[in-house]
């Protein structure tokens, strides 16, 4: 491939094909990385949507258990409450995790989002 610099021609000993190939190859990790990011996006999504999903749970047989007092009821609430302050924590955890995703060592991000 001849380019030109100035009003000179310099001989660079590529061929047009080469610099054809390059483009598909990062073309080609560019379609791959996004991909996988999009992967990544989708089972996160997933994770934390059920997350929400049990905490609303949880949240809602306190309150119903709440509405009818009883004297056996109150180890059944004090358990739901411990249930969702550990939840609450997880969900901190993750939430962390998902804030500096790309950031992330493998080994956390499966841990939390089991990829």
């Amino acid at each position: 491939m001849d380019v030109t610099v100035g009003h000179s021609e310099v001989k660079t000993g590529f061929k047009s094909s080469d610099f054809l190939r390059l483009e598909a190859e990062v073309d080609q990790v560019l379609q791959d990385f996004k991909r996988s990011q999009e992967h990544e996006y989708k089972v996160v999504e997933e994770t934390l949507q059920r997350q929400k999903a049990h905490l609303l749970k949880l949240y809602q047989q306190l309150e119903s258990g709440q509405s009818t007092p009883a004297p056996s009821k109150s180890r059944a609430i004090r358990e739901i409450k411990k249930q969702i302050r550990g939840e609450l924590e997880k969900f901190k955890k993750m939430k962390k995790v998902a804030d500096s995703f790309g950031k992330t060592p493998n080994c956390i991000i499966k841990n939390h989002f089991r990829l």
